[in-house]
C-alpha cells in the first residue's frame, strides 16, 4: 500500500462504496500514504486534479471536492512527488 483511498463520503456521511452512485456534488475521500506529501485526488490517474491536501504517512489524510459535474468518475489519489496512484474509486454523480 503506497497510496490508497479507504472511503469516500457524501457531506452527509453516507459513504459511497466504490461502483456506486450519489446525487451529491460534494465528496470527501479519506485514504492513506506511505510516503508524506501532496496528495492530488484526480478523475483517473492522467485526469485534470481536482483537489489537493498534505498527507503524512501513517495518518489517514482527508480531502473534500466541490462542484462535481453529473457523471461516471474514476477518482484515485495520486503522490504529486512519488506519483504513486491508488486503485480507481469509481462512483457515478446524477
Amino acid at each position: 500500500m503506497v497510496v490508497s483511498i479507504t472511503s469516500v463520503k457524501t457531506a452527509g456521511d453516507e459513504e459511497i462504496p466504490s461502483g456506486g452512485s450519489t446525487p451529491r456534488r460534494t465528496l470527501t475521500f479519506t485514504g492513506r500514504v506511505s510516503v508524506s506529501g501532496l496528495v492530488d485526488i484526480k478523475d483517473g490517474p492522467q485526469g485534470q486534479v481536482l483537489e489537493s491536501a498534505q498527507a503524512t504517512a501513517g495518518t489517514p489524510f482527508e480531502v473534500t471536492v466541490n462542484n462535481l459535474d453529473a457523471k461516471k468518475y474514476e477518482f484515485v489519489a495520486v503522490n504529486r512527488d512519488t506519483q504513486d496512484s491508488s486503485e480507481p474509486w469509481v462512483i457515478t454523480v446524477t
